[in-house]
């Protein structure tokens, strides 16, 4: 009798969880379907006039600039400098590296694929001047210019600025750099 009685408890119980795992399940289902909606909403940027936003950070290329090999100390490879500004239209903190890191990953053609570029260093004083403003928190609604240095696999093959949203995997398009001049 006693085992009888036992084995109802655990059913009720087990039963009770279970239900209650299937009102929770319903739940979610609900708030998944408003974030959804409130997600297609929301602007998705492309790139207009070397310009793009994502996430209330926008982002423009101003300049770009070719340090050719040799030009600098230490150097050993062509540099890609590119000057950009960065404005922050969200709620989060956000520097230069991080809007600029956010949307743009740069690749340069090679014969088989297209590389990722890697960071280079310049040691050039206006540069670094422009770089170290990096990690400066940029206030809401206003605008900070910085720089970024990527080392070039050629001197000849043009170098694709990749801008993506990073938080819906939205490709946003790309800046074409031509390297010839």
């Amino acid at each position: 009798m006693r085992k009888l009685a036992m084995m109802i408890s655990i059913m009720i119980i087990l039963l009770a969880a279970c239900g209650n795992k299937e009102e929770n399940k319903e739940e979610n289902k609900d708030s998944n379907q408003l974030d959804a909606k409130k997600v297609e909403k929301k602007k998705i940027g492309k790139i207009h006039n070397n310009t793009v936003e994502a996430n209330g950070v926008r982002v423009k290329v101003i300049k770009t600039e070719i340090i050719p090999l040799g030009k600098e100390e230490f150097q050993k490879k062509p540099l890609l400098v590119i000057n950009y500004e960065v404005t922050n239209n969200s709620d989060r903190e956000v520097t230069p590296s991080s809007g600029w890191y956010d949307i743009f990953q740069a690749y340069q053609d090679s014969e088989n694929s297209q590389k990722m570029l890697n960071i280079g260093v310049s040691m050039n004083e206006e540069i670094q001047k422009e770089w170290d403003k990096q990690n400066d928190i940029i206030k809401k609604g206003s605008t900070v210019s910085s720089n970024i240095v990527y080392e070039l696999e050629n001197n000849t093959n043009v170098v694709l600025l990749k801008a993506k949203n990073i938080y819906t995997n939205t490709d946003l398009g790309e800046i074409k750099v031509n390297i010839k001049k």
